[in-house]
């Protein structure tokens, strides 16, 4: 028979869209890449490339989220750094997530 981990498929992405509505939450991974400028008066650009769409109800993005947190602590203690963010990121993650 066949293995259940051959459908698997593994991709990076470096962006990520999330839409909710009263029944689910919808993750929407991507990979974002910039787009140069081919003269000054252009502004550069920002392409995402819609890799995979993940739904789930609220409760399991709840969970999802209490655990990311989970982890991305326990990274920052066993390597002693403290991740960069965004300064609206950073700002929301001193206020809510940082204590305890």
């Amino acid at each position: 028979g066949r293995l259940m981990n051959e459908d698997r498929v593994d991709f990076y992405a470096n962006s990520v869209s999330i839409s909710t509505n009263i029944y689910d939450v919808l993750l929407s991974f991507g990979i974002q890449t910039p787009i140069t400028a081919s003269n000054e008066e252009e502004v550069a650009r920002v392409d995402v490339s819609t890799q995979c769409n993940v739904r789930m109800s609220p409760q399991h993005a709840k969970a999802l989220a209490a655990l990311l947190v989970k982890h991305v602590k326990e990274y920052e203690q066993r390597f002693g750094i403290l991740l960069p963010l965004p300064e609206e990121i950073a700002d929301f993650w001193n206020e809510h997530i940082k204590r305890g």
